[in-house]
């Protein structure tokens, strides 16, 4: 959220910057009015499903679909695999009444804007209602002329009223042209010409529609001062536009007059309600306006050309910012993925009630089969999954050795297995936390981050509270964990052969023929809950190695042991675990 917002502030300041180049080259007011379009479309995106658009979710297009074969997940009885699924919990403080209290904050917002318009528009109607149909013909006779002079086909409801000063427009579906009582005792004929050919423009360019669109968008970011902002350039924006406009109609002869009858409105106490258009506004609206018409020069087609291509510019500017929209989130919370190798799969009936990912490579085919896209590109703390490398750093580094048998301190843990001293093997069986930690206890932080770095390991980030890996600051999604494992087989690692070998040997997990199963869980547990269960590993075959990783995300039940069932069962209905890509090729 705070990345959306964030991006949207910089696109609104953006538009802000453009719009003051616009003037700056003289673009013509009408450019400026219809420029403030774009910042509906800003506004609007957080709003917009992006993630279903592949290419907002930064999806490439013209990958082979491959479905799921028909077939029932089943977990086979007979298994040699054994799998302890051991975890910590995590104490963190809960925010959760933070975010809660931020949200009715925003809602009590939106509701008291709501209320706002709301009495606006029942103003508006009171005066509607109690308004009358002009009976003096001169005015309809005037009126009846701008309107022809105009060309519009549908023209606004002509009503006198005495609760107004000065002629307004308004209406969204039924437009109408609200004139005080007595305006010929007020005005002259050119000069009422003049406001009812100004409040026809409004009508003529939408601004009824347009000014309520942008009152409701002020009211779902009435904390963003930046939307006030352009709220109120985009008045003045629509006044100078209207200016102009009638300028067009009534020839360059007559613009003094015009200006002269804008000052009459100095003076006049302003009244209207935010969804009516009046000729009017304050003082110093009213003084650029004629600063405006003193500086005026007609529109030409160098303009509409120059318009054209700054408009075009700033929407493509728009779609190219779109997808940290759709992200919604920091850059280094998501790896970006080239997916032109990848196919993705629905595997949502082996996920039950759990919100998961799962990503395949196989090294035979090059080609990874993903299901949830999102969710696989998401980074999460790897929690006890960092062990692989935990252990390979300590191998490397000379503090452990694969027959070196780390003695207990005696510190009794939740788990007896964890109360006893422990070997490689043993401690990555049953994810012993106490033995990993006492490995990058022996190790200086600058030792560890050389080694995140060579290993390029997710977001890379170690400073957080340790062990980094355990619900803490360092995070790594799905796919990124594939392509580790895969180095990691093919020797790409900065370790030498035989800690990976020894690795290797400790993920093994099961074993039959030519088929060999490796693998490591992993579970975050925060304030007693599990919301965060991995299971990431690789299978033998007799002419492929294909690497897997599971994730789960949730409030409860996202277990280590969670995903290794749902990845055991995915491979059995593949056929993976009985020796080949069956199905996929």
């Amino acid at each position: 959220m705070l990345v959306t917002l964030l991006v949207l502030t910089l696109l609104i300041s953006a538009l802000f910057l453009v719009r003051q180049g616009m003037k700056l080259v003289r673009l013509p007011a009408i450019w400026l009015d219809r420029f403030w379009s774009l910042l509906f479309v800003v506004l609007l995106l957080p709003f917009l499903p992006l993630q279903a658009v592949p290419f907002f979710a930064g999806e490439t297009r013209g990958v082979e679909q491959r479905p799921q074969l028909p077939g029932e997940a089943q977990l086979t009885e007979a298994t040699n695999m054994t799998i302890s699924d051991f975890s910590v919990s995590v104490t963190r403080f809960d925010l959760g009444w933070l975010e809660s209290g931020l949200f009715v904050i925003w809602l009590g917002g939106i509701g008291f804007g709501l209320c706002l318009i709301l009495q606006s528009l029942f103003k508006l109607k009171t005066i509607i209602a109690k308004a009358r149909a002009v009976k003096d013909s001169r005015l309809t006779i005037v009126y009846d002329a701008c309107v022809k002079e105009l060309g519009l086909k549908k023209k606004p409801r002509l009503l006198e009223s005495d609760s107004i000063e000065s002629p307004v427009t308004c209406g969204i579906l039924r437009p109408y042209l609200l004139v005080p009582e007595g305006l010929y005792n007020l005005f002259s004929t050119d000069e009422i010409r003049y406001m009812f050919l100004h409040e026809l423009k409004h009508h003529q360019l939408h601004h009824p529609r347009i000014n309520a669109i942008a009152l409701l968008f002020q009211t779902v970011y009435w904390f963003h001062p930046l939307v006030w902002l352009a709220r109120k350039k985009m008045v003045m924006d629509r006044e100078l536009a209207c200016d102009a406009a009638v300028i067009e109609t009534i020839g360059m002869r007559e613009r003094k007059a015009y200006g002269r009858t804008l000052l009459q409105f100095i003076e006049k106490k302003q009244s209207h309600s935010s969804l009516e258009l009046g000729v009017g506004g304050t003082k110093k609206q009213i003084e650029t306006r004629i600063y405006s018409l003193i500086h005026y020069r007609s529109s030409s087609k160098k303009d509409t050309i120059k318009g054209s291509l700054i408009y075009t510019l700033v929407v493509l500017f728009i779609v190219l910012q779109t997808p940290w929209l759709a992200l919604g989130e920091a850059e280094e919370q998501r790896y970006s993925f080239d997916h032109s190798n990848a196919s993705y799969e629905e595997l949502s009936s082996f996920f039950a009630d759990h919100d998961g990912s799962f990503v395949l490579y196989s090294a035979k085919e090059n080609h990874y089969f993903i299901h949830n896209r999102a969710g696989s590109e998401q980074r999460y703390s790897p929690n006890s999954t960092f062990k692989i490398y935990s252990a390979l750093i300590g191998l490397e580094e000379g503090i452990v050795q694969p027959d070196t048998v780390l003695a207990w301190d005696g510190t009794a843990h939740d788990y007896p297995e964890w109360n006893q001293q422990q070997t490689l093997n043993s401690a990555m069986q049953y994810s012993v936390n106490w033995y990993f930690e006492k490995i990058e206890a022996d190790m200086s932080l600058n030792q560890m981050m050389t080694y995140i770095n060579e290993l390029n390991y997710g977001n890379k980030s170690i400073e957080g509270p340790t062990p980094v890996w355990l619900e803490s600051s360092l995070t790594i999604s799905p796919v990124e964990q594939v392509e580790l494992l895969h180095r990691l087989y093919r020797n790409e690692l900065p370790f030498q052969g035989e800690s990976v070998t020894a690795v290797k040997d400790a993920l093994l997990l099961e074993q039959t023929g030519e088929t060999a199963f490796y693998g490591k869980t992993g579970t975050g547990v925060v304030n007693e809950r599990a919301v965060n269960g991995w299971f990431v590993g690789f299978v033998e075959t007799a002419d492929d190695t294909l690497f897997f990783a599971t994730h789960l995300a949730g409030d409860e039940e996202a277990t280590g042991q969670s995903a290794a069932d749902i990845t055991r069962a995915i491979l059995v209905d593949k056929g993976i675990l009985t020796g080949g890509l069956e199905g996929n090729e």
